[in-house]
């Protein structure tokens, strides 16, 4: 723990680094167009979290107030999406994102009218934003091991075919890819070195594609937890819920923490989370662990059907119905459960 707090510290560090202070009207002056984050083992949350840097006058920062960047490097961390605030980095022309988690680029990625060099390697995409046919100054993009990437945007697709018409303007790597094995079974004329040819962009074009879903920004902004806990104030068995909210974890800690329960006796803050379970609770609860996880794993179960329903882009009305429905329909198994963990500590 004390390893990713000083990466965390470290990575603060070098954001603050990138700013000389504030002008007379209170803007942020930049003074530096890189940033190095690589091998920090970061997640987008910690990397986009703004913090306060007294010492220097600077006040409350973040990384998305770097946007004069034009070389950034986030290589080897933990990332499952972009950090917020990239897609405002119109002067980026480096953007180095190999080995991470990345299985979408599309909530975070940006126009970047002058990027380069975008280095994919790694990761888990499935395929590419439709954005990407706007990226008009590229001349490298790595894709290399990204296994589940099956298709590309057919915009992005004719856009590529365009420029390699003109020698050496633009070179993609795709080996190790859905997408790279299904064309070499087809028998698709290919590159030795993984690159993607002519014929490869043809055979793509035939090939169907489903673009991803656009987020929804009603959706994006919607407080799951700050709209569930109202709704389980009166069932005791949910009140695990109510604690952990007091603990004052941010929505994407405690939810992970959710879909493992069995990992919860691991993280750091179990401890402080059982003491405010037994204030909610009531003391005496003698199976309070197994009655605890237990109402973990539904509301695990719960924000599973949450993000389903976000990725198939309902509207937010239809989220509270269908939630509300999700509800009810498993309030008779909550109102049982701590029934039973009640008449168990009764017994004891």
């Amino acid at each position: 723990m004390n390893a990713e707090a000083n990466n965390l510290r470290e990575a603060r560090s070098r954001i603050a680094a990138c700013f000389e202070g504030r002008d007379e009207q209170g803007r942020l002056v930049q003074c530096r167009d890189a940033l190095n984050l690589a091998g920090l083992g970061l997640t987008a949350e910690e990397i986009e979290a703004r913090f306060t840097v007294p010492d220097r006058g600077l006040g409350e920062i973040g990384f998305g107030d770097l946007v004069f960047l034009r070389y950034l490097d986030l290589t080897s961390n933990h990332l499952e999406r972009l950090p917020r605030g990239v897609e405002r980095f119109d002067r980026l022309v480096w953007l180095g994102l190999n080995f991470n988690q990345i299985t979408s680029l599309t909530a975070g990625a940006g126009r970047w009218p002058e990027l380069k060099r975008l280095y994919l390697r790694g990761n888990k995409l499935v395929t590419l934003p439709e954005v990407s046919a706007e990226w008009e100054s590229l001349e490298e993009l790595d894709l290399f091991g990204n296994e589940p990437l099956e298709s590309l945007p057919h915009a992005a697709v004719r856009k590529v075919m365009e420029r390699l018409s003109r020698a050496g303007s633009l070179e993609v790597v795709i080996a190790g890819t859905d997408v790279w094995e299904r064309s070499q079974k087809a028998g698709i004329k290919a590159e030795s070195d993984g690159r993607i040819t002519r014929e490869i962009l043809e055979w793509l074009l035939e090939q169907p594609h489903r673009p991803e879903a656009q987020p929804d920004p009603k959706l994006e902004a919607f407080d799951t937890l700050a709209w569930l806990l109202p709704k389980v104030e009166g069932d005791r068995g949910l009140s695990v819920a109510k604690a952990m909210a007091r603990l004052g974890l941010e929505n994407s800690e405690w939810f992970s923490a959710l879909e493992s329960p069995e990992a919860m006796y691991q993280k750091e803050w179990f401890s402080a989370m059982r003491v405010q379970l037994d204030r909610a609770m009531g003391e005496g609860a003698a199976d309070l662990p197994d009655t605890g996880v237990w109402c973990a794993w539904y509301g695990s179960r719960l924000h599973q059907h949450l993000l389903a329903l976000q990725r198939q882009r309902k509207q937010f009305n239809a989220l509270q119905n269908e939630v509300d429905e999700a509800m009810d329909s498993g309030a008779d198994a909550v109102r049982e459960a701590a029934k039973t963990s009640t008449g168990k500590a009764r017994r004891a």
